[in-house]
C-alpha cells in the first residue's frame, strides 16, 4: 500500500475520531413512535425519523440503553433513518429497513461493530457521510441502483471484501471521498483488497471510471 494512500487513511481516521460521539435530538413528529422490548428496538410512523446532530450533549432517547439493543425493526412508513440514529450501538446485529426509506443518515450506524449484514432496499437514494463507518463485521454489501449519492466515508473501515453494484452507467452515482475501504488488515497481518462486482456488460465502463478505479484498482473489478 502506498505511503500517499496510508497518509490519506490516517488523516481521515483522525478527523472521524476527533468528532464527538454524542448527538442532539430535534423535535420528533407526533406520529413517530419507538419501543425497546427484549433487546428489539421497533420504530413506527408515516414520517421521517428525526435527525440528531453530532458534537452536542444529547443522544437519541433510545440510546439510553444502547448496549441493550440487538435488533432494529423499522416498520414501513418511516421515510428516512435519522442522523446518528444508532451511533455506537456496538451489540446491534440485525436491522430491517423497509422500502419506504429513501435516505440513510449521517453516522446512522457509526461504530455498530457487531452488524454483519444489511439489506439496503431499492428505494434508498442517498447514503450519508459515515453512515456505516467502523462496522467491521460488515464483509459484503449490495448497493441498489436507486442510490444516486454516497457520502464521504460511508463505509470507512468496514471489512468489506465484496461490494456488489448494478448501475448500467457507473457515473450515475456520485461517490464521496473514502467511501469504501481500499483494503483492510486481517488478524494474521495480511491485507485483503476489496473487490467490486458489476454487471458483466458494464465491466469496461467501470474499469474506465476514475471514481471506481480509485477504490478497486488493486482488489479488482469483476463482471458477474
Amino acid at each position: 500500500m502506498s505511503a500517499t494512500y496510508t497518509n490519506k487513511l490516517l488523516t481521515a481516521a483522525a478527523a472521524l475520531l476527533l468528532m464527538a460521539t454524542s448527538c442532539s435530538k430535534e423535535e420528533a413528529p407526533a406520529e413517530f413512535t419507538w419501543k425497546l422490548v427484549d433487546s428489539t428496538l421497533t420504530f413506527s410512523g408515516q414520517c421521517p425519523m428525526p435527525d440528531y446532530e453530532a458534537t452536542s450533549g444529547f443522544f437519541p432517547p433510545w440510546l439510553d440503553d444502547q448496549y441493550g439493543i440487538r435488533t432494529v425493526v423499522i416498520n414501513d412508513g418511516i421515510t428516512n433513518i435519522g442522523d446518528c440514529a444508532f451511533n455506537g450501538c456496538g451489540l446491534l446485529t440485525s436491522v430491517t429497513i423497509p422500502k419506504s426509506v429513501t435516505n440513510i443518515g449521517y453516522r446512522a450506524f457509526y461504530y455498530c461493530q457487531s452488524l454483519a449484514t444489511v439489506t439496503i432496499p431499492n428505494s434508498v437514494t442517498k447514503i450519508e457521510f459515515s453512515a456505516f463507518s467502523y462496522c467491521r463485521n460488515l464483509t459484503t454489501i449490495t448497493i441498489p441502483n436507486s442510490v444516486t449519492s454516497i457520502g464521504n466515508s460511508a463505509f470507512y473501515d468496514c471489512h468489506l471484501s465484496d461490494v456488489h453494484v448494478s448501475w448500467s452507467n457507473p457515473d450515475t452515482v456520485k461517490l464521496g471521498s473514502f467511501v469504501f475501504p481500499y483494503a483492510f488488515s486481517v488478524d494474521d497481518g495480511d491485507w485483503v483488497y476489496t473487490k467490486l462486482y458489476v454487471p458483466s456488460a458494464t465491466l469496461a465502463a467501470y474499469e474506465a471510471s476514475k471514481q471506481w478505479q480509485w477504490y478497486f484498482s488493486t482488489g479488482g473489478i469483476i463482471g458477474e
